[in-house]
């Protein structure tokens, strides 16, 4: 009667099971307390898909090795194309295409039209007349006195001015290279000189704001003064 009142209806081995835990109850399986929950960060995203270390959706294996391997090329040539950049924004060092030595103690320098001829100034009155593919001093002029200032050509005429005076040259390819051409007195050292294309006025600008304007004579005839040196090709008809 005892046994009955303790498992009325009980099959044997009955008592054994309690009620509240019939398999598959959401009460007693693990893990089943936050069964249809989802682990949250607090930021309010799933664990699932965020990765803490990345800050970023975390990918499934082995999509997350090939992401690395991605990023860090990218980012290598990332580092390459800044150093490209870095190069060229540096100044490029170029060293100097052709040195003379013989044009020493320069004021000034002036280069003919056509790049073939060096002209400079020198603190002595002279002016260095340098053959730029030689790279030689080929004729100097001694007939300025005080430093020569200022050089400037134009046409076949080359000016220079001292502190006190200004020559005016014919300006060869041949010896003597340069011919004494006019020769006027200067108040100063003019700051700028400036000669006309056909080769008739120069202009001088003084430091005293003034710009004195000489006339020049006419130059000799070409053919005429290439003939007397006798270096120049004939002339064309």
């Amino acid at each position: 009667t005892a046994r009955m009142a303790d498992g009325i209806g009980s099959r044997p081995g009955s008592q054994a099971m309690h009620r509240s835990a019939t398999p598959g109850s959401s009460k007693t399986r693990l893990g089943t307390a936050t069964s249809g929950f989802r682990a949250m960060t607090p930021q309010g995203i799933p664990q699932d898909y965020f990765d803490p270390d990345e800050l970023q959706p975390r990918l499934p294996q082995p999509f997350r090795m090939l992401d690395r391997i991605i990023r860090d090329l990218v980012e290598e040539v990332l580092d390459e194309v800044d150093a490209d950049k870095s190069e060229e924004d540096a100044p490029e060092e170029l060293p100097p295409s052709i040195v003379l030595p013989s044009c020493t103690h320069a004021l000034c320098v002036h280069h003919s039209k056509d790049g073939q001829f060096v002209y400079s100034g020198t603190v002595t009155g002279h002016i260095h007349v340098c053959h730029v593919s030689r790279g030689a001093r080929i004729q100097h002029s001694v007939c300025l006195t005080g430093p020569v200032r200022v050089i400037k050509s134009q046409g076949l005429l080359l000016a220079a001015a001292t502190d006190t005076h200004v020559a005016v040259y014919h300006s060869l390819k041949f010896p003597p290279f340069l011919k004494p051409h006019a020769f006027y007195p200067l108040p100063s050292a003019p700051l700028t000189l400036t000669l006309s294309r056909d080769g008739t006025h120069l202009a001088a600008t003084m430091p005293t704001t003034q710009i004195l304007v000489l006339r020049l004579p006419p130059l000799p005839d070409l053919f005429d003064s290439e003939h007397v040196e006798g270096d120049a090709p004939s002339p064309s008809k």
